[in-house]
C-alpha cells in the first residue's frame, strides 16, 4: 500500500515536471492533484500474492518472445528490469494524459460540433416528415381529384347519352311542312266556316 503511494507522489512529480508552467498552454492543470485522486492500489502487484509455480512453464511458453529471450540471454535482474517497465509505463501514461489534456479543447470542439450534426439532422428530419405529411396530403387530394374527375366524365357521359335520346325524340315530335300547311288551311276553312 505504501508502494502504491510512493508511486502516486512520484507521478505526480513527473506530471507536474510534464505539464510545464508555460503560461502560453490553452490547457493548464495540476497533475498532482489528479493523479492523487486516482487510485492505483488496483494496479499495484505488490499488494497481491503472486504465484510463481508455474513460471518455468511461462519461460517456456514465451521464450520465443524478443523483450523475454533478451531479458534471459543477458541475465538481466528482472527486478530492476520490471521497475525500469513501470516507470516506462508511467511515463507513457503521463504523456498520454498531457496528450489528452492538450487535445481537450479539440475534444470539447469536436463534441460539440457531433452536437450541431446531431441537431441539425433532428431538424432535417422534422422537415423530411412534414414533407412526408405534405405528401401524403397532396396524394390525398390527388386521388379525390381523380374520383371527381371521374364522377364527372360519367356525368358527362350520361348528358351526352341523355341529348342523344332528347333528340330523337324531339325529331320524332317535329312536325313536318306538309302536316303545318294542312294544318293552316284547316284553320283557315274552319275560322271561314265558322264566320260564315
Amino acid at each position: 500500500m505504501s508502494n502504491a503511494k510512493e508511486n502516486n507522489m512520484d507521478n505526480a512529480e513527473q506530471a507536474t515536471e510534464l505539464s510545464g508552467t508555460d503560461t502560453d498552454q490553452k490547457v493548464n492543470f495540476d497533475f498532482g492533484s489528479i493523479l492523487n485522486e486516482i487510485n492505483f492500489e488496483d494496479l499495484d502487484l505488490t499488494t497481491e500474492n503472486v504465484d510463481l509455480t508455474d513460471v518455468d512453464g511461462l519461460l517456456k511458453q514465451f521464450q520465443d518472445n524478443k523483450v523475454v529471450r533478451d531479458a534471459l540471454e543477458k541475465n538481466v535482474n528482472l527486478g530492476k528490469y520490471a521497475r525500469k517497465i513501470e516507470q516506462d509505463i508511467s511515463k507513457m501514461e503521463l504523456l498520454s494524459i498531457q496528450d489528452y489534456i492538450s487535445n481537450s479543447s479539440d475534444l470539447v470542439q469536436l463534441h460539440d460540433q457531433i452536437k450541431n450534426c446531431d441537431r441539425l439532422l433532428e431538424e432535417m428530419q422534422k422537415i423530411l416528415s412534414g414533407f412526408q405529411d405534405h405528401l401524403k396530403t397532396i396524394s390525398s387530394d390527388i386521388r379525390h381529384l381523380q374520383d371527381k374527375s371521374m364522377s364527372m366524365s360519367i356525368e358527362l357521359n350520361n348528358k351526352k347519352e341523355t341529348e342523344k335520346q332528347l333528340d330523337k325524340y324531339v325529331r320524332s315530335l317535329e312536325l313536318r311542312q306538309e302536316f303545318i300547311e294542312l294544318s293552316a288551311n284547316i284553320n283557315i276553312l274552319f275560322i271561314y266556316l265558322f264566320i260564315t
